[in-house]
């Protein structure tokens, strides 16, 4: 995994490096704030390919729906100058969980010894088939929710 980077206010935090799931979620509580976030930086993505590349023959780099994030675009800008390796950068077509149903089959796949060009065909076909449904009993509920806690929402 590469790490976004998020934004609370004026201050600037990695994901998962300076600062966990526990502080994020204190601190916006605290502040009240909405947080934004980056997508990681060409340097970050040309480190890990590259350090991924001194291991393996060919990499399959997962990412957030291009609808939602500016990530994919990055990767292949990366995967563009990065010749050292097979690099097949892939649109999960997804967020949160859909997107990590598609990373967990095609470890899956990996881990069984499946070739790299079979796994990224077989990611296409199952992307089509993943879907993420959201049922909420009552949309007063998360409007109330939300405006009168927005820090409690999770």
């Amino acid at each position: 995994m590469i790490p976004i980077r998020i934004h609370i206010g004026d201050e600037a935090y990695i994901d998962g490096i300076s600062i966990t799931p526990d502080e994020f979620y204190a601190i916006v509580q605290k502040e009240g704030v909405i947080p934004k976030t980056a997508h990681p930086t060409y340097r970050d993505f040309k480190a890990k390919y590259q350090f991924l590349g001194s291991h393996y023959k060919s990499l399959i780099s997962i990412h957030l729906s291009k609808t939602m994030s500016n990530t994919l675009n990055a990767a292949e800008l990366v995967k563009r100058d990065t010749p050292i390796t097979t690099i097949a950068v892939v649109d999960s077509g997804s967020t949160s969980i859909g997107m990590g149903l598609v990373v967990q089959y095609a470890a899956e796949l990996a881990n069984a010894g499946i070739a790299h060009d079979e796994i990224c065909r077989r990611i296409e076909d199952i992307k089509t088939k993943t879907k993420f449904f959201s049922f909420f009993f009552s949309a007063f509920v998360i409007i109330q929710t939300c405006c009168s806690n927005p820090g409690q929402v999770k």
